[in-house]
C-alpha cells in the first residue's frame, strides 16, 4: 500500500480552488473561505474582482451606538453579521460601490467629502465640493481600478465629477437644454448618464465637461405625481425606474429650542411619502424611444442610496426573480433645523402583483426607523 501524502489546506491548486468557489453562491460562505488561509483569501479576491456586479448586503445603523453600523448578509442569515465602524454618526452616505462608501461630512460648511471602505479599513479623499452633494456614483471599484471616477449628483442643480488626484471637481455644463436638479446617475458602457427629476435621460461627456440630453420627459408622468427615478442596467440595456410615493402617512414632531420652548405653535406634519409602486423601462438606443418591461425574469433589482444593481437569482442565492429590494434614500432637512427623518420606506415589490412586502426581518424589528436610512452596500472583494 503506497504511502499516504498529506497536503495542506493552503497548498491547494488555485485553478482547483477558483472552481470550488465559482459554485459558491451565498454571500456568507464566500467571506468564510476567505478566512482560511491569505492564499485561499487570494483566489476568493481575484474571483471577486471577474465579477459583473457584487454581491450586496444591507448596512444599517445601530440604535444607541452611533459610531457603528451593522452589515447584514444578502439573504439576511441568522449565523452571521458585522459590525462595522464608521468615523463619526453626522457623516451621510451619498452613495455606494464595491464596498466603497462616498461620505460627505453634515457638521461643517465646507463640504467635505471622501471615500471610505469600512471593510478593508482604507479611505480615499476627495476634494471639497462646491456645495451639497445629493448622490454620487462611481465608474467602478477603487480597490480594483486607480482610475474610476466619482460623479456627484448636486442638491440643487448639476453635477460635477473628479478623478483620483484632481484638486478640483470639474463641473458639468449644459449644451442645449437648462441646468437642471438629477435623481440618478449610472457608469454604462464607458459614459455616464443621469435622469433628472422628470425623468428625462442625458450622457455626460466628461472630455469636454458636457451634459447632453438624449431622451425626453416620459408621456405618462404628471407633475402632481411624487416620484423618484433611477438608472440601472438591465441584460446589457439601459433603463430607466420610476418609482411612485404616495403621502398617507405623516410623521408628527415638535420642535423644541434650547430652554425647551416649542418653536412654533404647532407641530409639524411632515409627509412620509411611502413608495406605492415601480415601473420600468428599457432605451431603444436606435429609436431612443422607451419600452415598458413587464417582467424582470429572473432579475431582481436593488435600488436606494447605492449604485443601482441588477442581479439574477440564478446566480446569487437567496434572492427572487422579478422583484425589486429598495431602500429609503429620501432623506430630508425640515426648515433646516437638522432634522432628518427615519428611514421607513424600504421593502420588496412584486413587479408580478405590485405587491410590497417588507424588510423587516423578525432579528430586526427596529429595522424600520433606522437613521441614518439602511444601504445596499456590497463588501467584497475582502
Amino acid at each position: 500500500m503506497g504511502k499516504r501524502i498529506t497536503r495542506k489546506w493552503s497548498e491547494i491548486n488555485e485553478h482547483i480552488l477558483s472552481l470550488i468557489i465559482s459554485k459558491i453562491k451565498h454571500p456568507s460562505d464566500h467571506i468564510r473561505i476567505s478566512a482560511v488561509c491569505s492564499s485561499w483569501r487570494s483566489v476568493a479576491k481575484y474571483y471577486r474582482y471577474t465579477l459583473s456586479h457584487p454581491i450586496p448586503g444591507l448596512m444599517i445603523s445601530i440604535p444607541r451606538n452611533p459610531l457603528q453600523r451593522k452589515f447584514i448578509n444578502f439573504p439576511p442569515s441568522d449565523d452571521y453579521y458585522h459590525t462595522i465602524n464608521v468615523p463619526c454618526s453626522s457623516h451621510r452616505c451619498r452613495g455606494s460601490y464595491g464596498g466603497w462608501l462616498v461620505l460627505t461630512v453634515a457638521d461643517d460648511n465646507s463640504n467635505s467629502i471622501y471615500l471610505l471602505n469600512p471593510f478593508l479599513k482604507r479611505r480615499r479623499f476627495l476634494p471639497n465640493t462646491p456645495e451639497n452633494v445629493k448622490k454620487a456614483v462611481l465608474s467602478s471599484s477603487p480597490s480594483s481600478d486607480l482610475k474610476f471616477v466619482v460623479l456627484v449628483l448636486f442638491e440643487s442643480q448639476g453635477a460635477a465629477f473628479c478623478k483620483l488626484g484632481d484638486v478640483l471637481w470639474t463641473r458639468l455644463k449644459f449644451l442645449f437644454c437648462d441646468e437642471c436638479g438629477f435623481s440618478d446617475g449610472l457608469f454604462f458602457k464607458r459614459r455616464f448618464y443621469v435622469v433628472d427629476e422628470h425623468g428625462k435621460i442625458y450622457t455626460c461627456n466628461l472630455d469636454d465637461s458636457l451634459i447632453e440630453e438624449i431622451s425626453s420627459q416620459p408621456s405618462d408622468v404628471t407633475k402632481d405625481v411624487r416620484r423618484k427615478f433611477y438608472l440601472v442596467e438591465i441584460e446589457g440595456g439601459l433603463c430607466r425606474v420610476l418609482r411612485k410615493f404616495s403621502s398617507n402617512e405623516s410623521f408628527y414632531y415638535e420642535i423644541a429650542t434650547d430652554d425647551g420652548d416649542i418653536y412654533n405653535d404647532a407641530p409639524y406634519i411632515y409627509p412620509l411619502n411611502s413608495t406605492v409602486e415601480f415601473r420600468v423601462c428599457k432605451l431603444d438606443p436606435g429609436t431612443r424611444k422607451w419600452v415598458e418591461v413587464k417582467w424582470l425574469g429572473e432579475y431582481a433589482l436593488f435600488l436606494g442610496m447605492n449604485n443601482s444593481v441588477c442581479l439574477s437569482e440564478l446566480e446569487v442565492a437567496g434572492i427572487e426573480g422579478n422583484k425589486v429590494y429598495f431602500t429609503d434614500d429620501r432623506q430630508r432637512n425640515v426648515k433646516d433645523l437638522g432634522f432628518v427623518r427615519p428611514g421607513k420606506d424600504m421593502g420588496v415589490y412584486n413587479v408580478d402583483d405590485s405587491s410590497i412586502k417588507s424588510l423587516c426581518w423578525t432579528q430586526l424589528e427596529w429595522l424600520t426607523s433606522t437613521d441614518p436610512s439602511a444601504v445596499w452596500v456590497a463588501p467584497l472583494p475582502w
